[in-house]
């Protein structure tokens, strides 16, 4: 059982399945539409990727800050506390 059915295919499969109909006469005309799809497939999922990577760091940085900010302010509260009362 295929995971997406008979009729999806991918560019590189598309382009191995259209070499295979062709009777293995390989020409660009054969194989460019599989080409074309996987380039097309491989372009978009780097640049999800890099969008991803990128949403991730700009998260990770601020929640870094927030925890540093969490931590002076508690260290600042505890002097305050152990500072002796007049």
């Amino acid at each position: 059982m295929e995971p997406y059915g008979r009729n999806v295919k991918n560019g590189l499969l598309l382009a191995l399945n259209q070499i295979n109909e062709a009777g293995g006469e390989i020409n660009l005309a054969v194989i460019s539409q599989g080409i074309y799809t996987k380039l097309i497939t491989s372009i978009t999922g780097l640049v999800v990727g890099l969008i991803a990577f990128l949403c991730f760091n700009y998260l990770h940085a601020q929640i870094t800050r927030t925890a540093n900010k969490m931590e002076a302010s508690a260290a600042d509260f505890l002097d305050v506390l152990q500072e002796p009362t007049k």
